[in-house]
């Protein structure tokens, strides 16, 4: 699996966190990012999906955050309220 190490941490995920979500041994994830040994082919499978999954939650909370930010940006207009120094 190339660049495993690199897609974990581009998610903020834990070598620990990764293997619980894919159900794979840490010391596989760890060996395999480290190019002493080659996942096989289910754990492959397991971890890309953890992955993708990982991806697709914070995409979705991003995306609920941006409509948080607007509606409270809004309710403080509707209330002539400024937002000053409050990063949106």
């Amino acid at each position: 699996m190339e660049n495993l190490r690199g897609q974990r941490q581009a998610l903020r995920l834990s070598q620990w966190e990764l293997s619980r979500l894919a159900h794979v041994s840490r010391f596989k994830l760890q060996a395999a990012e480290n190019g002493a040994r080659e996942l096989t082919p289910d754990d492959e499978i397991r971890v890309c999906s953890a992955l993708q999954r990982e991806a697709e939650r914070l995409a979705t909370a991003a995306s609920s955050l941006e409509g948080e930010k607007t509606k409270l940006a809004q309710l403080a207009a509707d209330h002539g309220l400024e937002l000053t120094g409050v990063s949106l």
